[in-house]
């Protein structure tokens, strides 16, 4: 694919993630991976990567899942499936895809940081709803596999 084609998609995933409106006072960014090229799963090229944005956000799981399904789906997206727990995914009438994972990031952390610390991870009690909110939101414009 050209450099071209390849910024007219990183161009449009931009234009998909400014269309949410995230207000950064609120949704706190932390890391992005946004790109333009096509990538293709070395082992499945009908499958291809999402680009990526994560985010803090300082409330609990489901007012940050209640309010980001308002958000996306006011953004053109319609919610079609919660295929794991907290994991909600939308299409435009285009063929694009979000995917919207939001977990604890109290829970998360303390596996995290028990597993690399050689710990056990079982026994972490840790509401799964406890905010603050760790959030990820990946966009396709090809498939909705990753």
């Amino acid at each position: 694919m050209s450099a071209a084609n390849n910024n007219i998609r990183k161009d449009r995933i931009l234009a998909i993630y400014n269309s949410l409106k995230l207000d950064t006072t609120k949704y706190i960014p932390m890391t992005q991976n946004v790109f333009g090229d096509k990538r293709e799963y070395e082992w499945d090229s009908s499958r291809s990567q999402s680009s990526s944005e994560t985010f803090v956000r300082s409330a609990n799981v489901d007012t940050t899942l209640t309010e980001l399904k308002k958000t996306i789906s006011g953004a053109g997206f319609a919610y079609f499936e919660e295929p794991y727990p907290n994991e909600l995914h939308f299409e435009s009438q285009k063929g694009e895809y979000i995917r919207l994972r939001v977990s604890s990031k109290l829970r998360d952390d303390a596996f995290f940081n028990r597993y690399h610390m050689g710990l056990s991870t079982t026994g972490i009690d840790i509401n799964p709803n406890a905010g603050p909110s760790s959030v990820t939101i990946k966009v396709n414009l090809d498939d909705n596999n990753e």
